[in-house]
């Protein structure tokens, strides 16, 4: 089955149809799953008006998700290796650092320095999320030379 959009107006009756769509499903013998997707508020309320219902014994088939829930099976299925862990990248700066220490012009004497690797990864892990291209990076470094030319 392919995915259903319900819209309407507040009170058109998307919940209503969407739980007796849902039993119908769950009536049928075949073994595809089915997923509910509905806000992170209402999980718990739509599973519970889906087994209020009589002609519902149980289910196994039937995920009730949220949007969050939904990303994190998603994301953890399809991911093709661990995500590295905080330790992990300031363990690969700190290599980084001591390997090249004498190639790097700015960081070079203070690469020894503790803490330097742990505030290097933090600020790579900040970049990385609030940042999406080096020219991003580019346009907020000439902003802020602008700001300090005034």
């Amino acid at each position: 089955m392919a995915v259903q959009f319900i819209l309407g107006r507040s009170g058109s009756g998307k919940t209503t149809y969407c739980l007796e769509a849902i039993v119908r499903a769950l009536e049928e013998s075949c073994n595809q799953q089915l997923i509910l997707l509905v806000p992170e508020q209402a999980t718990y309320q739509a599973e519970r008006a889906i087994l209020a219902d009589k002609q519902v014994a149980g289910y196994n088939r039937l995920s009730v998700l949220s949007f969050d829930r939904l990303q994190f099976m998603l994301a953890g299925k399809n991911t093709a290796r661990p995500v590295l862990s905080k330790i992990g990248r300031q363990m690969i700066v700190h290599r980084i650092l001591r390997d090249f220490s004498d190639k790097l012009e700015i960081f070079g004497s203070s690469s020894v320095w503790p803490g330097l690797s742990r505030r290097m990864a933090h600020t790579i892990a900040e970049l990385h999320e609030y940042a999406g291209t080096p020219e991003d990076i580019e346009q907020l470094l000439g902003e802020l030379r602008k700001d300090e030319g005034h």
